[in-house]
Order: C-alpha cells, then structure tokens, then sequence
C-alpha cells in the first residue's frame, strides 16, 4: 500500500474520531474548519440546517471543505468510484439525504433506480474545474445547507462566501439551481429534480430570480481562485479518477457495441417478419443481449462493484432495450423511409451509461 493510502487512512481516523468528541458536524478534512457558522441542527422536514454564529459580513468565508468524493452523472463511473472508497468514507456519504424513488408504485418489474445515484442527484456539486467540466462532487458539511432561491451564501469551486450581511441567528442557504428564471420555473425545476416545493419567502412572492441575484451568488472570484489548494487526499481522488476513467471508457465502448450488435439485428429484414409478429421473439432478443451484458461487466468489474448494483443496472436496460423493440414493432414505414433511418433514430433516443 501506497504512502499516500497510509495517510488518507489515519486522516479518515482522525475525521473520525473528531466527529465523534464534537456535537458540531463543523469538523473537516484536511482543510480549513468552518468559518463564522453555528452548528448544524437538525430540522423536521428540512433535514440539517446551519445558522450563523454572529454576524457577517459580504465576502466573508464560511466554508472551504474538499470533496469527500468526487464523480459523475454515470452510474458505472460513480459505483467503480464509490468502491475504492474507505468504509467509514462510504457510510457517511451512504448517510447523506436520498432523493425519493421513482419507479411506478404498482409495476411489477423490480425498481431499476441504484441507491448511491439517487443521494448523488440530491447531494452533488457540479465541478467548475476546466480540466473536468462535466464532473461533479460530494461534500458532506456543504450538501447540509438548504435552498434558498435568492440565497446569502455564494459558492465557486466549494468555497462559500457571504454573497450579502448576514445576522447573528440567521439561516445559511445556497442555492440548488442559481439560474435566472421565474418562481414557477424553479419550483417545477426543484421539484422535478430534488423532490420538494420551495417554500421559501421569494418563492411565496413570485419573485423572478434575474441576472444581478445570479452574479452575486458567485461573488469574488478572484478571491476564491487563491483559496483553491490540492490537499494529498484530493490528489489521491485524482489518481483514481483516472484510473477508473480509463476503465469506464473501455467499458463504455464494449456496451456501445453491443448495443451496436443489437441495433444491425433489428435491422436485418429478414428478422423483421418474426420480431414483428410474434413477441416473444422480441423478449428473448431482449433478454438475450441483456445476459451478454451482464456477462461483459461481472467479467470487467475490476472495482468490485456490488452484484444488486449490477443487477439494477442490468434491469433499467432492459427496459430501454424492450422499449426500442416493441416501438419497432408497432411502427409502419412511411413511403420513402428506410428500416435503417428508423432504427437509428430509435437508437439515438437509447441512453446508455
């Protein structure tokens, strides 16, 4: 084992052993402690709240934490990731708020949504790294703050600062989508993604969110581009980042060709009279290239990604892939129209992640 796993070990330890002698969740690792912000209480219906210790002023820190993980919106990526983590890193990110299941109360198909996604939908950051700008991370002090539309922290990187005064005793809150809209194209937003109506005071006045209250949520950049450091624990995330990143796009371009192999079957006239007619055919089409799919990751799976993982994952295709071919059974060409223009627009529908 690697120096550097050595110390991200004792610094867990540390973590650790620091959250348990403090009845503040304000403890971090290894970085600056949080400023200038009262402990976090807990809140029926509004899970965590911070509060303010005393008052304070416009651009002032109030959090510089680094990432307890850092990932993507992809399911493969993100459990390959979660995998190499420690334990005691995996249960306080397993501990975090879960975005409620969406899978249909009545099916009876098994739920397809995998658990570790559904806390990284409602807990992660987007990256505003250049080097990475479609990555995203999870921090376990800052995903603690709650929504506020028009909020008085602001954030770049994972540096919040004061984005206006702020009274002794008052809430803190960021803002989980800071985009210029209306109040009703936030709250279907935030419902939609995150699972809650907004209630909060600008939301009940319908007021806009407009270009100057975006700005002011990222406020001095200048300022927070000199507070980014890499500790040795982001720099071990980066090192297995890589890694799995080059995992997951070998990974990705075998699924790809399967689905590829599964696409030039649909095409093949010749099969079209049988898929067409007669659905089982198309179901055990389906279920055919859904086992070699499974076959290719539990063969590949050099992260040790859980087997119910998979299972899921296994199962939310199946669905696509039956959804590809019973639409291709129900449809009749138009004049002019070719088997293989229809499938590929079917396909390009297909995501595959």
């Amino acid at each position: 084992m690697e120096e550097t796993t050595y110390r991200m070990l004792a610094q867990d330890l540390v973590y650790a052993i620091e959250c348990m002698m403090t009845e503040s969740f304000a403890t971090l690792m290894p970085s600056k402690k949080v400023k200038q912000v009262k402990q976090f209480k807990p809140s029926p219906g509004s899970g965590t709240r911070a509060f303010a210790l005393h008052d304070i002023k416009l651009g002032s820190e109030i959090l510089i934490e680094d990432p307890f993980m850092q990932g993507a919106d992809h399911p493969l990526f993100n459990e390959a990731i979660f995998a190499t983590l420690f334990l005691y890193t995996q249960y306080q990110i397993a501990s975090l708020h879960s975005n409620s299941c969406t899978c249909p109360s009545s099916s009876s198909t098994p739920c397809t949504e995998i658990p570790l996604m559904k806390i990284w939908d409602a807990n992660s950051f987007e990256s505003e790294s250049e080097s990475d700008p479609e990555g995203s991370c999870i921090y376990t002090l800052a995903c603690r703050f709650n929504h506020e539309c028009i909020p008085n922290v602001g954030n770049c990187t994972i540096v919040f600062l004061a984005a206006r005064d702020i009274r002794r005793g008052e809430e803190l809150t960021i803002s989980h989508y800071p985009r210029q809209m209306t109040a009703d194209e936030r709250r279907e937003h935030l419902e939609y993604v995150y699972g809650f109506v907004c209630g909060c005071r600008h939301c009940e006045s319908q007021k806009a969110v407009t270009r100057s209250d975006v700005d002011r949520m990222y406020i001095d950049h200048h300022k927070i581009n000199l507070c980014r450091r890499r500790s040795d624990r982001v720099q071990q995330q980066r090192r297995v980042l890589l890694m799995v990143g080059d995992w997951y796009t070998g990974m990705s371009k075998k699924l790809f060709f399967l689905r590829d192999e599964f696409r030039v079957l649909l095409t093949e006239k010749r099969l079209f009279s049988r898929i067409l007619g007669d659905s089982g055919v198309r179901e055990q089409l389906v279920k055919d290239f859904v086992e070699k799919m499974g076959r290719l990751l539990r063969a590949n799976n050099d992260f040790g990604i859980e087997e119910e993982v998979i299972k899921k994952y296994l199962a939310r295709h199946e669905l696509i892939y039956r959804g590809v071919a019973d639409e291709m059974a129900d449809f009749r060409l138009r004049a002019g129209e070719s088997w293989e223009g229809r499938v590929q627009m079917i396909f390009s529908k297909m995501k595959l992640d």
